[in-house]
């Protein structure tokens, strides 16, 4: 997976092809600025770091992101 980092904004990819899915639900918005994501394999899910000391967590599929609570 990977991701483009526009402070606030992050879009998921397909590797092989870096092509982006313009559709809304593969963009993330954040409340905060973006300060690190890690995508965690086993979960099939990525943590976000934000700038407001905040971690928040979305879970990946083919269709749609969804936030975990």
């Amino acid at each position: 997976m990977l991701y483009e980092n526009a402070m606030k904004h992050l879009r998921i990819y397909n590797g092989p092809e870096m092509i982006s899915s313009e559709r809304e639900e593969h963009t993330i918005t954040c409340n905060g600025m973006v300060l690190a994501v890690e995508f965690i394999a086993d979960r099939n899910a990525v943590a976000i770091s934000l700038s407001d000391r905040t971690i928040v967590f979305h879970e990946i599929s083919q269709k749609k992101i969804k936030k975990l609570p």
